[in-house]
């Protein structure tokens, strides 16, 4: 039996299914972010990044997170999707 907090519960939720986005959109987004992710950490010169300060680090940080979450999410609803469509099959 499972858990009220079981992942695979949540991840199968009828509610959360309602909130995801395609796949494409995810990796859209992942896509975009990471070139600007690139763009701002290859900068040269006057234009570069001062990560000697702290906010910039983590402004980097957090865009480098945002990435992986969309990529992740895209994953996600790939795998969704995936099972549901075996479901279907069967």
């Amino acid at each position: 039996m499972s858990s009220k907090h079981d992942p695979y519960d949540l991840l199968h939720s009828s509610a959360r299914k309602e909130h995801l986005v395609d796949q494409d959109e995810h990796m859209f987004t992942a896509c975009y972010l990471s070139r600007a992710l690139w763009l701002l950490l290859f900068r040269e010169g006057d234009d570069a990044i001062d990560m000697e300060d702290e906010r910039n680090r983590m402004a980097v940080s957090e865009l480098a997170s945002i990435v992986a979450f969309h990529a992740s999410a895209a994953v996600t609803v790939m795998r969704v999707e995936d099972e549901a469509a075996r479901h279907a099959r069967s």
